[in-house]
Protein backbone atom coordinates (compact mmCIF):
# COMPACT_ATOMS: atom_id res chain seq x y z
CA UNK A 1 0.00 0.00 0.00
CA UNK A 2 1.38 3.38 -0.98
CA UNK A 3 1.66 6.25 1.55
CA UNK A 4 -1.01 8.20 -0.39
CA UNK A 5 -3.54 5.37 -0.19
CA UNK A 6 -2.72 4.86 3.52
CA UNK A 7 -3.58 8.50 4.39
CA UNK A 8 -6.72 8.38 2.20
CA UNK A 9 -8.02 5.48 4.28
CA UNK A 10 -6.94 7.05 7.61
CA UNK A 11 -7.18 10.87 7.22
CA UNK A 12 -7.04 11.39 10.98
CA UNK A 13 -3.46 10.15 10.99
CA UNK A 14 -2.59 12.67 8.26
CA UNK A 15 -3.97 15.50 10.34
CA UNK A 16 -2.03 14.31 13.38
CA UNK A 17 1.18 14.02 11.34
CA UNK A 18 0.78 17.55 9.95
CA UNK A 19 0.08 18.94 13.44
CA UNK A 20 3.28 17.49 14.95
CA UNK A 21 5.28 18.58 11.92
CA UNK A 22 4.12 22.18 12.25
CA UNK A 23 4.75 22.51 16.00
CA UNK A 24 8.21 21.05 15.55
CA UNK A 25 9.24 23.98 13.33
CA UNK A 26 9.32 26.72 16.05
CA UNK A 27 10.88 24.21 18.46
CA UNK A 28 13.71 23.59 16.04
CA UNK A 29 14.16 27.32 15.49
CA UNK A 30 14.11 27.88 19.23
CA UNK A 31 16.92 25.41 19.73
CA UNK A 32 19.05 27.43 17.34
CA UNK A 33 18.02 30.94 18.48
CA UNK A 34 18.05 30.31 22.24
CA UNK A 35 15.30 30.60 24.87
CA UNK A 36 12.34 32.88 24.11
CA UNK A 37 11.44 33.86 27.72
CA UNK A 38 11.92 37.43 28.96
CA UNK A 39 15.36 38.18 30.39
CA UNK A 40 16.32 41.36 32.23
CA UNK A 41 20.03 40.67 31.68
CA UNK A 42 20.37 43.25 28.83
CA UNK A 43 18.84 45.94 31.06
CA UNK A 44 21.07 45.00 34.00
CA UNK A 45 24.17 45.05 31.78
CA UNK A 46 23.25 48.48 30.44
CA UNK A 47 22.20 50.16 33.70
CA UNK A 48 24.31 48.61 36.48
CA UNK A 49 27.54 50.50 35.60
CA UNK A 50 25.70 53.74 36.57
CA UNK A 51 24.38 52.40 39.90
CA UNK A 52 26.39 53.47 42.95
CA UNK A 53 26.67 52.72 46.65
CA UNK A 54 26.17 55.78 48.90
CA UNK A 55 27.44 55.97 52.48
CA UNK A 56 27.01 58.91 54.85
CA UNK A 57 28.64 59.71 58.19
CA UNK A 58 26.86 61.82 60.79
CA UNK A 59 27.00 62.55 64.52
CA UNK A 60 24.05 60.86 66.27
CA UNK A 61 21.63 63.30 67.81
CA UNK A 62 21.95 61.83 71.32
CA UNK A 63 25.68 62.54 71.12
CA UNK A 64 24.80 66.25 70.85
CA UNK A 65 24.15 66.27 74.59
CA UNK A 66 27.87 65.72 75.13
CA UNK A 67 28.60 68.59 72.75
CA UNK A 68 26.16 70.73 74.75
CA UNK A 69 28.09 70.07 77.98
CA UNK A 70 31.35 70.74 76.17
CA UNK A 71 30.07 74.11 74.96
CA UNK A 72 28.67 75.34 78.26
CA UNK A 73 30.65 73.53 80.95
CA UNK A 74 34.03 72.84 79.40
CA UNK A 75 34.02 69.06 79.19
CA UNK A 76 32.88 66.58 76.65
CA UNK A 77 34.27 64.50 73.79
CA UNK A 78 36.82 67.03 72.56
CA UNK A 79 37.98 67.97 76.07
CA UNK A 80 37.98 64.63 77.85
CA UNK A 81 39.46 62.71 74.93
CA UNK A 82 36.50 60.43 74.24
CA UNK A 83 36.11 59.62 70.55
CA UNK A 84 33.22 61.31 68.78
CA UNK A 85 30.46 58.83 68.02
CA UNK A 86 29.63 58.48 64.34
CA UNK A 87 26.61 56.94 62.66
CA UNK A 88 26.78 55.49 59.18
CA UNK A 89 23.82 55.31 56.84
CA UNK A 90 23.94 53.22 53.69
CA UNK A 91 21.97 53.66 50.52
CA UNK A 92 22.15 53.59 46.77
CA UNK A 93 22.19 56.09 43.94
CA UNK A 94 22.42 56.42 40.18
CA UNK A 95 24.58 58.62 37.96
CA UNK A 96 22.43 60.83 35.74
CA UNK A 97 25.12 62.92 34.04
CA UNK A 98 28.62 62.15 32.77
CA UNK A 99 30.26 64.87 34.88
CA UNK A 100 29.39 63.00 38.09
CA UNK A 101 25.89 64.09 39.09
CA UNK A 102 24.33 61.39 41.26
CA UNK A 103 20.71 61.15 42.44
CA UNK A 104 19.82 59.51 45.75
CA UNK A 105 17.20 59.87 48.47
CA UNK A 106 17.41 62.87 50.78
CA UNK A 107 16.91 60.66 53.83
CA UNK A 108 20.11 58.76 52.95
CA UNK A 109 22.29 61.87 53.38
CA UNK A 110 20.13 63.95 55.74
CA UNK A 111 22.34 65.49 58.44
CA UNK A 112 25.50 63.88 57.06
CA UNK A 113 28.89 65.46 57.72
CA UNK A 114 30.60 63.32 55.09
CA UNK A 115 29.16 61.52 52.05
CA UNK A 116 30.97 58.92 49.94
CA UNK A 117 29.99 57.34 46.64
CA UNK A 118 31.43 54.01 45.49
CA UNK A 119 31.03 53.50 41.76
CA UNK A 120 30.53 50.17 40.03
CA UNK A 121 34.26 49.90 39.28
CA UNK A 122 34.98 49.87 43.03
CA UNK A 123 36.40 53.40 43.27
CA UNK A 124 35.39 55.42 46.35
CA UNK A 125 34.69 59.12 45.80
CA UNK A 126 34.10 61.91 48.28
CA UNK A 127 30.76 63.49 47.35
CA UNK A 128 29.36 66.97 47.77
CA UNK A 129 25.65 67.43 48.48
CA UNK A 130 24.83 69.81 45.63
CA UNK A 131 21.03 70.20 45.79
CA UNK A 132 18.46 68.97 48.31
CA UNK A 133 14.71 68.46 47.95
CA UNK A 134 13.34 67.19 51.29
CA UNK A 135 9.74 67.35 50.07
CA UNK A 136 10.33 64.83 47.27
CA UNK A 137 12.99 63.02 49.35
CA UNK A 138 15.66 63.57 46.69
CA UNK A 139 19.23 64.82 46.80
CA UNK A 140 21.69 65.59 44.01
CA UNK A 141 25.31 64.67 44.76
CA UNK A 142 28.46 65.68 42.84
CA UNK A 143 31.57 63.57 42.53
CA UNK A 144 34.73 64.64 40.71
CA UNK A 145 35.48 63.05 37.37
CA UNK A 146 34.19 62.76 33.83
CA UNK A 147 32.79 60.25 31.35
CA UNK A 148 30.86 58.34 33.99
CA UNK A 149 28.25 55.85 32.74
CA UNK A 150 24.75 57.29 33.03
CA UNK A 151 21.07 56.42 32.85
CA UNK A 152 18.62 58.67 30.99
CA UNK A 153 15.25 59.65 32.44
CA UNK A 154 11.82 58.30 31.47
CA UNK A 155 8.69 60.49 31.81
CA UNK A 156 6.20 58.89 34.20
CA UNK A 157 3.25 58.78 31.82
CA UNK A 158 5.13 56.94 29.10
CA UNK A 159 4.74 53.85 31.31
CA UNK A 160 1.59 51.96 32.28
CA UNK A 161 0.37 49.92 35.19
CA UNK A 162 1.51 46.37 34.49
CA UNK A 163 4.77 47.28 32.73
CA UNK A 164 7.83 45.34 33.91
CA UNK A 165 10.50 47.22 35.89
CA UNK A 166 13.89 46.42 37.43
CA UNK A 167 15.13 47.69 40.82
CA UNK A 168 18.89 47.97 41.31
CA UNK A 169 20.89 49.01 44.35
CA UNK A 170 23.07 48.00 47.27
CA UNK A 171 20.86 46.66 50.07
CA UNK A 172 23.01 45.81 53.10
CA UNK A 173 25.99 46.95 51.01
CA UNK A 174 25.56 44.14 48.46
CA UNK A 175 24.82 44.72 44.78
CA UNK A 176 21.29 43.56 44.06
CA UNK A 177 18.87 43.26 41.14
CA UNK A 178 15.16 42.51 41.51
CA UNK A 179 12.34 42.33 39.00
CA UNK A 180 8.64 43.15 39.13
CA UNK A 181 5.91 45.24 37.59
CA UNK A 182 4.26 48.62 38.13
CA UNK A 183 1.38 47.98 40.52
CA UNK A 184 0.12 51.58 40.37
CA UNK A 185 1.53 54.40 38.28
CA UNK A 186 0.02 57.12 40.51
CA UNK A 187 -0.06 56.52 44.24
CA UNK A 188 -0.32 59.25 46.88
CA UNK A 189 -0.85 59.73 50.62
CA UNK A 190 1.94 57.31 51.54
CA UNK A 191 3.10 57.61 55.17
CA UNK A 192 0.95 60.73 55.54
CA UNK A 193 2.66 62.57 52.65
CA UNK A 194 -0.51 63.76 51.02
CA UNK A 195 1.08 66.05 48.41
CA UNK A 196 3.73 63.62 47.14
CA UNK A 197 3.28 61.25 44.22
CA UNK A 198 4.84 57.75 44.04
CA UNK A 199 5.08 54.77 41.73
CA UNK A 200 4.03 51.52 43.44
CA UNK A 201 5.81 48.33 42.43
CA UNK A 202 6.20 44.76 43.62
CA UNK A 203 9.93 44.68 42.78
CA UNK A 204 11.61 43.70 46.06
CA UNK A 205 13.62 46.35 47.89
CA UNK A 206 15.31 46.19 51.29
CA UNK A 207 17.34 48.35 53.65
CA UNK A 208 19.96 50.10 51.54
CA UNK A 209 17.95 50.11 48.30
CA UNK A 210 16.89 53.70 49.06
CA UNK A 211 18.12 56.04 46.34
CA UNK A 212 18.65 53.31 43.77
CA UNK A 213 17.04 53.29 40.33
CA UNK A 214 13.78 51.70 39.25
CA UNK A 215 14.24 51.30 35.50
CA UNK A 216 12.14 50.28 32.52
CA UNK A 217 13.10 47.43 30.21
CA UNK A 218 14.31 49.97 27.65
CA UNK A 219 16.97 51.04 30.19
CA UNK A 220 15.39 54.33 31.31
CA UNK A 221 15.18 55.70 34.86
CA UNK A 222 11.51 55.70 35.78
CA UNK A 223 11.82 56.43 39.51
CA UNK A 224 14.04 56.36 42.61
CA UNK A 225 13.34 53.55 45.09
CA UNK A 226 12.30 55.32 48.28
CA UNK A 227 10.43 53.15 50.77
CA UNK A 228 8.70 49.85 51.34
CA UNK A 229 5.43 49.10 53.07
CA UNK A 230 5.89 46.47 55.74
CA UNK A 231 4.70 45.66 59.24
CA UNK A 232 7.83 43.63 59.97
CA UNK A 233 10.58 45.63 58.25
CA UNK A 234 10.99 42.91 55.61
CA UNK A 235 9.75 43.26 52.05
CA UNK A 236 6.08 42.30 51.75
CA UNK A 237 5.36 42.89 48.06
CA UNK A 238 4.72 46.65 48.18
CA UNK A 239 7.32 49.34 47.61
CA UNK A 240 7.23 52.95 46.49
CA UNK A 241 9.51 54.99 44.27
CA UNK A 242 9.74 58.72 43.57
CA UNK A 243 9.16 59.55 39.87
CA UNK A 244 12.22 60.70 37.94
CA UNK A 245 10.19 63.68 36.64
CA UNK A 246 11.26 65.56 39.79
CA UNK A 247 14.97 65.27 38.91
CA UNK A 248 15.46 67.84 36.05
CA UNK A 249 14.59 70.75 38.36
CA UNK A 250 17.39 69.73 40.75
CA UNK A 251 19.88 69.54 37.87
CA UNK A 252 18.75 72.96 36.64
CA UNK A 253 19.29 74.47 40.10
CA UNK A 254 22.81 73.00 40.15
CA UNK A 255 23.65 74.31 36.68
CA UNK A 256 22.37 77.80 37.50
CA UNK A 257 24.02 77.77 40.95
CA UNK A 258 20.77 78.90 42.54
CA UNK A 259 18.86 77.72 45.62
CA UNK A 260 16.43 74.98 44.65
CA UNK A 261 12.80 76.13 44.60
CA UNK A 262 9.82 74.59 42.89
CA UNK A 263 7.45 76.65 40.71
CA UNK A 264 4.72 78.58 42.49
CA UNK A 265 1.04 78.61 41.51
CA UNK A 266 -0.40 80.16 44.67
CA UNK A 267 -3.39 78.03 45.60
CA UNK A 268 -3.98 75.85 48.64
CA UNK A 269 -6.18 72.77 48.80
CA UNK A 270 -6.45 72.07 52.51
CA UNK A 271 -5.36 73.19 55.93
CA UNK A 272 -2.11 71.67 57.13
CA UNK A 273 -3.38 68.28 58.26
CA UNK A 274 -1.76 65.72 60.49
CA UNK A 275 -0.98 62.21 59.22
CA UNK A 276 -4.27 60.72 60.37
CA UNK A 277 -6.34 63.47 58.73
CA UNK A 278 -4.39 63.06 55.49
CA UNK A 279 -5.55 59.44 55.29
CA UNK A 280 -8.54 60.45 53.16
CA UNK A 281 -6.74 62.88 50.84
CA UNK A 282 -6.36 60.41 47.99
CA UNK A 283 -10.16 60.01 47.93
CA UNK A 284 -10.94 63.72 48.09
CA UNK A 285 -11.56 65.84 44.99
CA UNK A 286 -9.01 68.55 44.25
CA UNK A 287 -11.06 71.50 45.53
CA UNK A 288 -9.20 74.79 46.04
CA UNK A 289 -9.58 76.19 49.54
CA UNK A 290 -7.69 79.46 49.29
CA UNK A 291 -5.97 81.65 46.71
CA UNK A 292 -2.84 83.54 47.82
CA UNK A 293 -2.75 87.26 47.05
CA UNK A 294 -0.88 88.41 43.93
CA UNK A 295 -0.26 84.81 42.94
CA UNK A 296 -0.30 83.32 39.42
CA UNK A 297 -3.53 81.49 40.33
CA UNK A 298 -5.24 84.74 41.35
CA UNK A 299 -4.13 86.45 38.14
CA UNK A 300 -5.49 83.54 36.05
CA UNK A 301 -8.92 83.73 37.70
CA UNK A 302 -8.82 80.59 39.86
CA UNK A 303 -11.25 80.91 42.79
CA UNK A 304 -11.72 79.33 46.19
CA UNK A 305 -14.18 76.46 45.81
CA UNK A 306 -13.06 75.57 42.28
CA UNK A 307 -12.59 71.86 41.68
CA UNK A 308 -9.67 71.09 39.38
CA UNK A 309 -10.82 68.46 36.88
CA UNK A 310 -7.88 68.33 34.46
CA UNK A 311 -4.32 69.61 34.15
CA UNK A 312 -2.88 69.80 30.62
CA UNK A 313 -5.58 67.38 29.46
CA UNK A 314 -4.87 64.73 32.14
CA UNK A 315 -7.80 63.86 34.44
CA UNK A 316 -7.05 64.71 38.08
CA UNK A 317 -7.41 61.65 40.38
CA UNK A 318 -6.30 63.47 43.55
CA UNK A 319 -4.76 66.63 45.00
CA UNK A 320 -1.28 65.08 44.82
CA UNK A 321 -1.55 64.83 41.03
CA UNK A 322 -2.06 68.60 40.77
CA UNK A 323 0.96 69.22 43.00
CA UNK A 324 2.95 66.81 40.81
CA UNK A 325 2.01 68.73 37.65
CA UNK A 326 3.14 72.00 39.22
CA UNK A 327 6.25 70.64 40.95
CA UNK A 328 7.64 69.00 37.82
CA UNK A 329 7.24 72.13 35.68
CA UNK A 330 9.51 75.19 35.67
CA UNK A 331 8.90 78.85 36.58
CA UNK A 332 7.49 80.54 33.49
CA UNK A 333 5.73 77.40 32.22
CA UNK A 334 2.02 77.71 31.46
CA UNK A 335 -0.35 74.97 32.64
CA UNK A 336 -3.91 74.55 31.36
CA UNK A 337 -6.48 73.86 34.08
CA UNK A 338 -10.04 72.68 33.54
CA UNK A 339 -12.02 73.71 36.63
CA UNK A 340 -15.59 73.78 37.86
CA UNK A 341 -17.32 75.84 40.56
CA UNK A 342 -20.18 73.84 42.08
CA UNK A 343 -22.76 73.01 39.40
CA UNK A 344 -21.56 75.72 37.03
CA UNK A 345 -20.24 74.87 33.60
CA UNK A 346 -16.53 73.88 33.53
CA UNK A 347 -14.13 76.59 32.42
CA UNK A 348 -10.53 76.56 31.20
CA UNK A 349 -7.74 78.65 32.78
CA UNK A 350 -4.10 79.10 31.88
CA UNK A 351 -1.81 79.61 34.88
CA UNK A 352 1.73 80.81 34.24
CA UNK A 353 3.90 79.51 37.07
CA UNK A 354 6.35 81.80 38.86
CA UNK A 355 9.18 81.55 41.37
CA UNK A 356 7.83 81.63 44.95
CA UNK A 357 8.30 84.89 46.79
CA UNK A 358 10.47 85.19 49.88
CA UNK A 359 9.49 87.11 53.00
CA UNK A 360 10.24 90.83 52.94
CA UNK A 361 11.54 90.53 56.51
CA UNK A 362 15.02 89.08 57.01
CA UNK A 363 15.35 85.92 59.15
CA UNK A 364 16.86 86.29 62.62
CA UNK A 365 19.26 84.10 64.57
CA UNK A 366 18.52 83.49 68.24
CA UNK A 367 21.60 83.61 70.47
CA UNK A 368 22.40 83.80 74.17
CA UNK A 369 21.45 81.56 77.08
CA UNK A 370 17.94 80.84 75.88
CA UNK A 371 16.19 77.55 75.19
CA UNK A 372 15.67 78.65 71.57
CA UNK A 373 19.31 79.65 71.12
CA UNK A 374 20.73 78.23 67.89
CA UNK A 375 17.58 78.71 65.84
CA UNK A 376 17.25 80.70 62.63
CA UNK A 377 13.61 81.74 62.24
CA UNK A 378 11.70 83.54 59.50
CA UNK A 379 8.23 84.84 58.82
CA UNK A 380 6.13 82.45 56.74
CA UNK A 381 6.26 83.20 53.01
CA UNK A 382 5.30 81.42 49.77
CA UNK A 383 8.86 80.08 49.61
CA UNK A 384 8.64 78.50 53.04
CA UNK A 385 5.09 77.22 52.49
CA UNK A 386 6.39 75.36 49.46
CA UNK A 387 9.70 74.22 50.90
CA UNK A 388 8.22 72.71 54.07
CA UNK A 389 4.80 71.76 52.68
CA UNK A 390 3.08 73.95 55.28
CA UNK A 391 -0.30 74.01 53.55
CA UNK A 392 -2.68 76.75 54.72
CA UNK A 393 -0.68 78.21 57.62
CA UNK A 394 -1.72 81.66 58.76
CA UNK A 395 0.15 81.97 62.06
CA UNK A 396 3.54 81.55 63.67
CA UNK A 397 7.15 81.88 62.54
CA UNK A 398 9.11 79.08 60.89
CA UNK A 399 12.36 77.45 61.98
CA UNK A 400 14.59 77.38 58.90
CA UNK A 401 17.90 76.24 60.40
CA UNK A 402 19.30 74.84 63.66
CA UNK A 403 22.91 74.98 64.78
CA UNK A 404 24.13 71.53 65.75
CA UNK A 405 24.91 71.20 69.46
CA UNK A 406 22.87 74.28 70.39
CA UNK A 407 20.27 74.33 73.22
CA UNK A 408 17.41 74.32 70.69
CA UNK A 409 18.95 71.36 68.85
CA UNK A 410 19.22 69.37 72.07
CA UNK A 411 15.60 70.16 72.92
CA UNK A 412 14.61 68.40 69.71
CA UNK A 413 13.47 71.27 67.50
CA UNK A 414 13.69 70.62 63.76
CA UNK A 415 13.79 72.76 60.61
CA UNK A 416 10.22 73.11 59.38
CA UNK A 417 8.75 73.42 62.88
CA UNK A 418 6.46 76.44 63.31
CA UNK A 419 6.70 78.38 66.58
CA UNK A 420 3.19 79.47 67.55
CA UNK A 421 3.72 81.07 70.97
CA UNK A 422 6.33 81.63 73.68
CA UNK A 423 5.03 82.00 77.24
CA UNK A 424 1.54 82.57 75.82
CA UNK A 425 2.72 85.40 73.54
CA UNK A 426 1.24 84.65 70.11
CA UNK A 427 3.92 84.87 67.41
CA UNK A 428 2.36 86.76 64.52
CA UNK A 429 5.77 87.95 63.31
CA UNK A 430 9.45 88.16 64.30
CA UNK A 431 8.91 91.32 66.35
CA UNK A 432 6.52 89.43 68.64
CA UNK A 433 9.07 86.64 69.04
CA UNK A 434 11.82 89.13 69.96
CA UNK A 435 9.51 90.72 72.52
CA UNK A 436 8.68 87.35 74.11
CA UNK A 437 12.34 86.40 74.38
CA UNK A 438 13.35 89.77 75.88
CA UNK A 439 10.86 89.35 78.72
CA UNK A 440 12.76 86.37 80.07
CA UNK A 441 11.33 83.95 82.59
CA UNK A 442 12.23 81.34 85.16
CA UNK A 443 10.33 78.81 83.10
CA UNK A 444 9.43 78.59 79.46
CA UNK A 445 6.29 77.44 77.70
CA UNK A 446 6.84 77.00 73.96
CA UNK A 447 4.01 75.90 71.65
CA UNK A 448 4.90 74.77 68.14
CA UNK A 449 3.52 72.91 65.16
CA UNK A 450 5.25 69.89 63.62
CA UNK A 451 3.74 68.22 60.56
CA UNK A 452 0.29 69.43 61.55
CA UNK A 453 0.53 68.32 65.19
CA UNK A 454 0.42 71.05 67.87
CA UNK A 455 2.86 70.43 70.73
CA UNK A 456 3.79 72.34 73.90
CA UNK A 457 7.18 72.15 75.59
CA UNK A 458 7.57 73.17 79.27
CA UNK A 459 11.08 74.04 80.47
CA UNK A 460 11.86 74.76 84.12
Amino acid sequence: MTLQLFFQKKPSLLIAWLFFFLISLPLAAEEKAGPSFISIAPTVEQVSPAVVHVSAESVPKNNQRLLFFEQFFGFGPAVSGFPKQVENSLGSGVIVRKDGLVITNYHVIDGAEKVFVTTADGKRHSAKVAVQDPKADLALLKIEGSDFPTVSLAPLFQSRTGDFVVALGYPYGMQSVTFGCISALVRDNIMGKGTQLYVQTDAAINMGNSGGPLVTLDNKLLAINTMLYSKTGAFSGISFATPADYIPALIQAYDENKPFMRPWAGFVFEKHLNSQEKASLSKMPAIVRRILKNSPAEKAGLKAGDQILEVNGFPVPSMAFVYFAVDTASPGDELTFKVQQGNDSPRTLKIQLASPKASETKPIQITGRLPLSGLTVAEISPQLIQKWDFGDIGEGVAITHIRRGSPAYNLGFEPGDILLSVNDVTLDDLDRLSMALRRGARGWKITFLRRGLRQTLHIR
